[in-house]
């Protein structure tokens, strides 16, 4: 039996962020083929020790920043190095973090796999520390790993110009979307279809919520449209949080949703007039991509991530500049934008039976090397 162990999905609950995306897709495909998994979570984030045929164990860890990753990496080492056999056991680390642990995965033996979510050092939210050690794991992933995955082709630009080596893209997967017909979350928050904003996210800054929120009330005049923001469990940056919910509490026409579900989501992506992507940082925009999935009208930042994904879809516009947002959130409620039509080659490259096919060959070829 083919055995993969997955370091890096630590949420189980997470909803709709890309590792949590990227994992259920790829590995419930390659369980159906006769692949092995184990994945190792956060203790607290599920109370099922399988998932459709994934094997799940829970690392206990403390919710100290920079204490998290590393103890939660640790232990499901030494979990790993008492229960798998290095000889029919590749290792799947996700994102540059999880690459602390390496060192010691290469000194006992075991092949692995890296896949690099983006230089995640980046983000506002580490310090000048954390992004040293961040910066030293990303070295980790490109210099000690067998093989070196990115679900973004500018990431993979990115490494193969730094580093100079090669890199294989596998996305995750964009697909049209059914829209649904009921309208319970539409009436709870007494929305009207197609005359509201809709962006979802954390409460961090990289996500520009901000943003949104100011460029809103700068409206003239709204004309019946709401801005509904849907805020996401788990990262929080408490002072840019308060400075949302302040400026929110200004304008009636603000709705700030805790996010409850995937119905709740799969009603309001189908109902929304407008999606808005604001962000300073992605490494895949899940959100934008789940917005063109839906067919559905959308404003965007400029940054690499999000032009990438949705080429000309989106309309685009210089990240950060609240007046440019606010121009065209102005000619949408005026009805005066026409947005592209949905291009059936944004598609191309981003199916997840592709995908899955690519991740399967490399956990081949690296099995006949074991």
């Amino acid at each position: 039996m083919l055995k993969i162990a997955v370091i890096g999905w630590r949420n189980f609950l997470s909803v709709n962020d890309a590792i949590t995306e990227h994992c259920r897709e790829v590995y419930r495909r390659l369980v159906e083929k006769g692949w092995q998994f184990v994945i190792f979570v956060k203790k607290g984030t599920t109370d099922i020790a399988e998932y459709k045929g994934i094997q799940i164990v829970s690392i206990p860890t403390i919710k100290i920043k920079f204490l998290e990753t590393p103890i939660y990496c640790l232990l499901s080492f030494l979990w790993l190095v008492t229960h798998r056999s290095k000889k029919d056991t590749i290792v799947h680390l996700h994102t540059i973090g999880c690459g602390i642990i390496l060192p010691l995965l290469k000194f006992v033996g075991y092949k692995v796999v890296c896949t690099h979510h983006g230089p995640d050092y980046v983000r506002i939210k580490w310090n000048f520390i954390e992004r040293i050690i961040l910066k030293l794991c990303e070295k980790f992933v490109i210099f000690l790993s067998d093989e070196i995955f990115c679900i973004a082709t500018w990431v993979k630009h990115y490494i193969e110009q730094k580093y100079n080596r090669a890199v294989v893209c596998t996305p995750n997967g964009l697909f049209l979307r059914e829209r649904t017909l009921t309208r319970n979350w539409l009436k709870k928050f007494s929305l009207e279809q197609y005359k509201y904003f809709l962006s979802v996210g954390n409460l961090v800054p990289e996500k520009g919520f901000l943003d949104i929120v100011l460029a809103f009330n700068k409206l003239q005049k709204n004309n019946g449209w709401k801005l509904v923001l849907v805020i996401l469990p788990g990262d929080k940056n408490k002072k840019y949080a308060e400075k949302v919910l302040n400026e929110s509490k200004k304008n009636k026409d603000i709705v700030i949703i805790e996010h409850s579900g995937q119905e709740m989501l799969n009603e309001l992506f189908s109902n929304a007039g407008t999606f808005i992507s604001a962000s300073s940082y992605e490494s895949a925009p899940t959100y934008l991509i789940t917005a063109i999935g839906y067919n559905l009208p959308t404003i965007a930042s400029s940054i690499e991530a999000n032009i990438v994904v949705g080429k000309e879809y989106p309309y685009y516009y210089p990240q950060g500049n609240i007046f440019a947002l606010n121009y065209y959130m102005e000619k949408v409620v005026y009805n005066e934008l026409k947005f592209n039509t949905f291009n059936p080659q944004l598609i191309h490259g981003y199916d997840w039976e592709e995908v899955t096919s690519v991740i399967e060959g490399c956990y081949k070829n690296l099995f006949a090397k074991c």
